[in-house]
Parts: structure tokens; sequence; C-alpha cells
């Protein structure tokens, strides 16, 4: 399928000082869209078939001057079970345009492959990855490997990976995706610089 980056999404609100990367992860507390006024670059780089889309990526690294800033950027990636709410974190967290599920039209697949953004208004310049969600029904109970792809491949480029669970999927296998962090620690067991960060959510009842 032919897979582009989408148009920017400019922003009307006034700017605001760069964040720290490390406060935002730190002080999860303080979220809140950083809506600063800078332009937002959004590309789909892996379609869901797997196959990457260089095209695409070329023009994602145009639009956010990736060449002329070398090798001074962070990458921050997230995986974590379908529906689970990783590109809504995500958007809080860092200002990014990813769309979101609405729970209104039904619990289903709404990332596609492997989605990247540039985060708005945070220091280091830092890129954003957003994973197809694991475990979900379109894919099959046996159907892993794109699973198990994906999450390598953030694990070979990202500098900080995100992995966001539900609170009561703790202790379970498929669900808490042990299956898939067991390969992944396996694989990263030598790699000491590597950070992971782990999300619980808790489900709240609003009765």
């Amino acid at each position: 399928s032919s897979l582009s980056a989408s148009p920017l999404l400019p922003s009307a609100a006034p700017a605001r000082e760069a964040r720290p990367l490390a406060s935002i992860l730190c002080f999860p507390g303080t979220l809140a869209m950083a809506a600063d006024g800078s332009e937002r670059h959004t590309a789909q780089v892996v379609g869901a078939d797997g196959e990457m889309d260089g095209p695409a990526l070329e023009r994602f690294a145009a639009a956010a001057g990736l060449v002329q800033r070398g090798l001074s950027y962070a990458v921050v990636s997230i995986f974590g079970p379908q529906g689970s709410g990783k590109s809504t974190l995500l958007n809080h967290l860092f200002g990014t345009s990813f769309t979101e599920m609405d729970a209104l039209k039904g619990r289903n697949q709404t990332t596609k492959g492997i989605w990247v953004a540039e985060a708005v208004g945070i220091e280091p310049f830092t890129l954003v990855m957003d994973l197809e969600g694991t475990d979900g029904r379109e894919r099959g109970e046996d159907d892993t490997a794109f699973e198990k792809q994906s999450a390598l491949f953030a694990l070979a480029v990202s500098d900080i990976v995100m992995i966001n669970l539900w609170c009561h999927d703790i202790g379970r296998e498929q669900a808490a995706n042990r299956p898939l962090l067991k390969t992944i620690f396996e694989v990263t067991r030598l790699q000491s610089d590597m950070k992971y960060l782990f999300w619980l959510h808790m489900c709240v009842s609003f009765l």
C-alpha cells in the first residue's frame, strides 16, 4: 500500500520554553498537551504488512530536519496491548498527534504498523515511535511475528522503550505480553545502556 507522511498540524497556542525529556518521563503527574506553536510531523514508516516505507521515512526526515541534527536527538518508543492507551499517552506526554481510539465506535485496532512523530517543545530533540498494539484480534492469537519484529526494531533504534500495561493484567500470560517481554529481555540482556520504563494503567470507575 502507498504510505505517506501526514499533513503538518500547526498549533495556535503561544510558544513555551522547551521541557527536558527526563522531567517528562520522571514526573508523569504533570501530563499536558505540549502545544507550543511548533509544527508537528508524523509519518507511517512501517506498514501493517511489515514493509518499511522508505519514501515516507525520507519525507519525514527532511521535514523534521534530521540531517542537520546529525546524532543529536533521542528516540522514545512505546508498545503494549491493543487498546491500552499508548497513542493517547504519547500525545499527552510529547504533544504528538497520533490517532487515538474512539471507544464509542468500538474497541478495535487503531494504530497499524509503526508510526513516528516529532515531539513538541522538548530538549533534546526527540522522535516518538508508536507501535501497533499487541494481542489484537485482527492478527489473531497465533500471529505474533509482527509483534516480535516491531518490538525488536524499536529496541534497536530507541534510547527509551515504554511498555504500557493494564495493572489487572500483571501475572497473566498473553495479556501481560510475557512471551514477548521474555524475548526482548533475552535479546537485550547485554545492552546495559538501554532504558526501560513501565507504565501501569489503573481502572477507574466514575459511578
